[in-house]
């Protein structure tokens, strides 16, 4: 048997593909799952979910023994456990009866998990760390070193520290591991557990679907209206999170002050009304605009905005 090519690179999603395919309408051959998609600069296309969502290599380390160390993470301790979670209620949620849908902690717990993997693994939260440690944190621990301690040093030790130096692969490394840590992700989605969860049931999905982007974790601040990452946070007690499933389901999870506004709904079902067409177009304009590049869209929905004249 012939031996596959090398091509010296591997399409690591920075969203799975798995959960990409469930705003996706089913193709054919190799193109199973196909989906729409608006790019950052405002490109359109459709194409199959295998082609998109990735970064070339992104989480590759190139100093450890298993350079795929990370992709092989993210695939097998959050991906495999979460998305069998995430099929498991949205088959619940389409073959039973309104109100029969509650969440038990085992459905928050891994939902949390890959909403916080999800929120933590992208560029957007990366890259901005990468570089705010480059730019500032070590500069500033190297400055606060020798003002302690440079009247002990020697001037070729003061050289040696100033030379200190991490690689951004490196950087990445150490990122990773903080935010993966079993004790840091498990402190992580213990906030969110205990705060009050909806499960949004979009009954305008034809027309007006839930969509999705390569940065689908939508956080809102209540006190400053602010989408920013800088404004909101897995622990700030004003951020409200949104974070679609499919076209027809999301979940919403709101600060400790709204659990008893929302005792009605707590774990269970709201289905949206007319006076919640709003809220549906605001947070599909949010996954629009902070997308890394693509946002994605279910393939009836692009043709409607994308047909002949209607929109650029």
């Amino acid at each position: 048997m012939p031996k596959k090519k090398d091509h010296g690179y591997t399409k690591q999603h920075i969203v799975p593909r798995a959960y990409l395919n469930g705003f996706a309408t089913p193709g054919k051959g190799k193109d199973k799952y196909m989906i729409g998609v608006r790019q950052k600069d405002l490109k359109h296309y459709t194409t199959s979910t295998n082609n998109v969502g990735y970064i070339q290599n992104y989480y590759d380390i190139d100093f450890l023994d298993d350079k795929k160390q990370w992709e092989h993470y993210f695939a097998d301790e959050i991906e495999a456990p979460c998305l069998r979670t995430i099929t498991n209620l949205i088959a619940k949620v389409t073959l039973s009866n309104f109100g029969k849908i509650n969440l038990t902690d085992s459905d928050k717990s891994n939902l949390s998990k890959f909403i916080v993997a999800q929120f933590l693994r992208v560029p957007d939260f990366i890259d901005y760390q990468i570089n705010n440690a480059q730019s500032n944190i070590f500069p500033s621990y190297k400055s606060e070193f020798l003002a302690l301690y440079g009247n002990l040093l020697s001037n070729e030790q003061k050289k040696a520290v100033k030379r200190v130096s991490f690689t951004d692969n490196q950087v990445k490394h150490f990122i990773l591991s903080y935010i993966t840590n079993p004790d840091k992700m498990e402190q992580y989605c213990r906030i969110l557990i205990n705060k009050p969860w909806v499960v949004y049931i979009n009954r305008y999905y034809q027309a007006l679907p839930f969509i999705t982007s390569d940065n689908p974790v939508v956080m809102t601040n209540l006190k400053t209206r602010s989408f920013s990452r800088s404004d909101n946070g897995i622990g700030n007690a004003s951020t409200v999170i949104f974070f679609p499933l499919n076209p027809y389901i999301a979940i919403g999870i709101y600060p400790y002050q709204f659990r008893d506004y929302l005792k009605k709904w707590e774990s269970k079902e709201l289905i949206c009304s007319d006076e919640d067409i709003q809220f549906i177009i605001t947070m599909n304009q949010c996954e629009l605009s902070q997308c890394h590049n693509q946002a994605f869209i279910p393939i009836d929905l692009y043709n409607e905005i994308y047909k002949e004249g209607n929109l650029n």
